[in-house]
């Protein structure tokens, strides 16, 4: 068990070039920051654990002493956030000063496995360390201001930074970490800050996608295909086997039931005949409205403040971000979804694309990790990167290269393979 120190106004505070820190709060409800009850703080050698009230002066007397020092967390955005964005580690965060084991946790198993299943602190641990981590929800749930926190809460609580301290130190560090640390910083707070929706536009919407979706449905039920009730499958299939058989195709099929696959790449095999057959076009209608209404167009996806909060992954196998509940990342071009989500009066969205954005960010993340790189003087010098990838591939010269040679490449450019070219 760790020894710790609850620390009091008026004692000294740690003091080290690295640090570990970690918070506890109550309960998380919705995207609302939750209050933090507890801050702790780890030197290598001794805990510090600051509770609620005196947090702010143990940090402001903390940045004093720890102006130009490693801090060590996992899952930094979060504890960032509860904290209320102090400027310290704002700073540090910008000067490459913030470890998250979370994220190196993630980079190592991407780059040496290819792929990622879990990062919480207690898997991280335990694949790191081989070191178990209790999770007793009836101490780890109920941290709270409410009332004097337990010997058992504090307990909890001053083994997770000693934790995070030794993951740190266990993993190599590792390419573009620092860039995934500021990630995740300002991708929770805009997740935090949510987006503003217009109510009149999204009603709108909804209402005209709700009697578009009903005359579709009236014609699916014509053909016998209600949705929601048994039966369905053998209708489809029995629809499609007829326009196979009117326009001599061959459909795909699954290889375990031999049935036709309907996804919507599936039948575009029937060529115009989706767009010309009045059951499938109604059928691919149908799904395509249904999901923009569920996705984007229902009450129970915006906030009680009007706004819509997605949900940030930071790091997915690709490397990229994705976004969910909803996925505001992708929003469809067609059907006025995109105008429902509107600035904060006030401000304004701004439209900005970066030419090789990811391409630049990972040249410069292999120079500060290698010294040098063929990607970056390839994009100082104005190269296109992504036909000079295509030229390597397919043997041609740079200038003679397509467009469909050039959309090829980016597939690998963006890919895990690039970072053998790029070193």
């Amino acid at each position: 068990m760790a020894k710790y120190k609850v620390w009091k106004p008026g004692d000294a505070v740690l003091c080290s070039p690295v640090l570990s820190m970690d918070t506890e709060t109550e309960l998380i409800v919705d995207h609302t920051i939750p209050r933090v009850v507890l801050l702790q703080v780890y030197d290598g050698k001794d805990v510090h654990l600051v509770k609620w009230p005196d947090i702010p002066a143990y940090l402001k007397e903390f940045e004093a002493w720890n102006a130009s020092a490693i801090f060590v967390f996992h899952n930094v955005a979060f504890d960032i956030a509860v904290l209320d964005y102090p400027d310290f580690l704002i700073k540090a965060a910008d000067e490459g000063r913030i470890v998250d084991t979370m994220y190196r946790f993630s980079l190592f198993k991407i780059a040496q496995e290819g792929f990622l299943a879990q990062r919480s602190l207690q898997h991280v641990c335990k694949a790191v360390l081989g070191r178990d981590i209790e999770k007793n929800d009836e101490i780890r749930l109920t941290f709270t201001r409410d009332k004097e926190l337990s010997k058992e809460h504090l307990d909890y609580a001053a083994e997770d930074p000693i934790d995070t301290m030794d993951i740190a130190s266990a993993l190599e560090p590792q390419p573009t970490e620092g860039t995934q640390v500021r990630g995740s910083i300002a991708l929770d707070y805009i997740s935090r800050l949510g987006m503003l929706v217009d109510e009149g536009r999204r009603s709108t919407i909804e209402s005209t996608f709700g009697n578009m979706i009903d005359g579709h449905l009236q014609i699916l039920e014509d053909n016998g295909f209600i949705p929601g009730k048994s039966g369905n499958n053998n209708v489809m299939q029995e629809y499609l086997e007829m326009l196979e058989k009117l326009y001599e195709v061959n459909l795909d099929r699954t290889d375990k039931t031999g049935k036709i696959k309907t996804s919507d790449a599936a039948l575009e095999e029937l060529g115009a005949v989706v767009k010309t057959d009045p059951f499938i076009n109604s059928y691919k209608k149908y799904k395509h409205l249904n999901k923009m209404v569920k996705t984007y167009l229902r009450t129970d996806v915006i906030g009680s403040d009007g706004r819509v909060h997605t949900h940030f992954n930071c790091l997915v196998i690709s490397g990229r971000t994705s976004s969910s509940q909803p996925n505001l990342q992708n929003l469809p071009r067609e059907d006025g979804i995109r105008g429902i989500f509107i600035p904060t009066p006030g401000y304004y969205f701004a439209a900005i694309d970066y030419s090789q954005l990811e391409l630049c960010t990972l040249a410069q993340g292999i120079i500060e990790w290698y010294g040098d790189s063929v990607l970056a003087d390839k994009i100082n010098a104005g190269v296109d990167c992504h036909k000079y990838l295509a030229s390597l591939v397919f043997n041609k010269n740079i200038d003679s290269i397509t467009k469909d040679e050039r959309q090829f490449s980016k597939i690998a450019n963006f890919g895990r393979g690039l970072l053998d070219l790029a070193a």
